[in-house]
């Protein structure tokens, strides 16, 4: 399939909603970018922008997705990123034939005028306006436009414009959450010594403490 150079933005989307579908969506998904979809009508291969797959529809490090081969499922979702060398004709056309094989597809505009998030879904004839909607198909991540941004806000609460930005908030929360864990088990060590601080002390008076224990199951 016949790729053309992306510009900046076009790759920057891409990257940024293959990332937060990836961190949203973990071991659940395979997640492929440019990569060849062999499907089941026939026709020549396709291949997204980005395909979000079902987890163990192929195997790791794949260069090509045959499904008119081995009868896998068809993506979950595909997202679609116009460039300028995009036609509205033949764009419209690629997006009918991958909603038809069964994908629910994603079309994020990020050319300027004209910024867009659209959706093909089930039963829809026509793409419909999703900016700023669920994607519960990419992990219910949400996408928008902000001064002529383009912005990924995930369930978790992470807000990012950009790949890098997303990779920092990921870090950062990974590194906080570890913080709140090591405090954790500091206050139960300290909780720990009071407690047999405390017995001691009573053994010393001659009390002999009763401690109820949780029955062992089985």
């Amino acid at each position: 399939t016949l790729k053309v150079p992306e510009s900046a933005a076009h790759r920057q989307a891409i990257d940024l909603v293959g990332l937060a579908v990836t961190h949203t969506l973990g071991s659940r998904v395979q997640v492929f970018r440019d990569m060849n979809w062999y499907p089941t009508d026939g026709g020549g291969p396709l291949a997204p922008d980005l395909m979000v797959l079902p987890a163990g529809a192929i195997e790791p490090s794949p260069t090509s997705y045959r499904q008119d081969q081995t009868g896998g499922p068809p993506p979950l979702a595909v997202v679609e990123v116009p460039s300028a060398s995009d036609t509205y004709v033949s764009f419209r056309a690629k997006a009918s034939r991958l909603h038809q094989l069964g994908a629910v597809v994603y079309l994020v505009i990020v050319l300027s005028p004209g910024q867009a998030v659209l959706r093909l879904g089930p039963g829809d004839r026509e793409p419909q306006p999703w900016a700023g909607q669920p994607m519960e198909e990419l992990g219910g991540i949400r996408l928008s436009f902000e001064a002529g941004e383009l912005v990924v806000e995930t369930p978790s609460g992470l807000r990012a414009t950009s790949d890098a930005d997303l990779v920092t908030q990921v870090e950062l929360r990974a590194v906080e959450a570890e913080g709140r864990a090591v405090e954790a088990e500091g206050r139960a060590a300290e909780a720990e010594e009071r407690l047999s601080a405390l017995l001691r002390q009573m053994e010393a008076a001659g009390i002999t403490p009763e401690i109820d224990r949780p029955a062992a199951s089985g």
